[in-house]
């Protein structure tokens, strides 16, 4: 690792101040992987409305672009993040999509905010970071 040949450098190999600001970058990338992962998952449900309305095209680039997100950035901000932190500290971050989708829908999607989806998305979120 002396003469910058090595291209397969891992936060066990970096010196320690490094490894410090790794892990939050891992964090950071974990969460806007599940916040990439709700606007996917949302473009695909706001496809389908598009098409309910008749407009064709919108609909099919919103699920086209949602799957994109759901699929492949979300991930593929996982793994990177599973590569810069530990799984501990990764982990509880995955609940994220339920905050985000319910903070979100209200919004994007016009849909209610009930005391019953709020109860239930506190429940699932909690659960995913208790499991941990």
């Amino acid at each position: 690792m002396e003469d910058g040949s090595d291209a397969n450098v891992t936060a066990s190999t970096l010196p320690e101040g490094e490894t410090d600001s790794l892990w939050a970058v891992g964090v950071c990338l974990a969460v806007l992987g599940t916040l990439a992962g709700t606007i996917g998952k949302q473009m695909v449900r706001c496809s389908r409305l598009a098409k309910e309305r008749r407009k064709q095209k919108e609909g099919n680039v919103l699920l086209i672009a949602g799957l994109a997100l759901q699929i492949a950035l979300n991930p593929a901000c996982d793994i990177a993040g599973y590569a810069m932190a530990p799984a501990s500290v990764i982990a509880p971050v995955t609940g994220m999509d339920i905050v985000w989708n319910t903070l979100i829908a209200p919004c994007s999607l016009g849909e209610t905010l009930t005391l019953r989806r709020l109860s239930s998305a506190a429940i699932i979120f909690f659960t995913a970071t208790a499991s941990v």
